[in-house]
C-alpha cells in the first residue's frame, strides 16, 4: 500500500508539472527578457556617460 501512495504521490505531481511547464517557461522568459532590458539600458547610460564627459571614461 506504501509503494502504490508513492506512485499516486508521483503520479499527480507529474501531471502537475506537464500542466505548469508553459506557465514555468513563460516566467523564466520573462525573467530573461527583464534582465536584458537593465544590461541594455546600463550600456546605454554608461555610453551615454562617456560622450558627456567628452571621451573620457567616467570615474564610478
Amino acid at each position: 500500500m506504501n509503494y502504490l501512495t508513492a506512485q499516486v504521490f508521483m503520479f499527480i505531481i507529474g501531471i502537475t508539472l506537464i500542466l505548469a511547464r508553459r506557465t514555468i517557461l513563460n516566467s523564466i522568459a520573462q525573467l530573461e527578457f527583464s534582465f536584458s532590458l537593465e544590461q541594455q539600458s546600463r550600456i546605454e547610460n554608461d555610453s551615454w556617460k562617456y560622450k558627456k564627459n567628452k571621451g573620457k571614461p567616467s570615474g564610478d
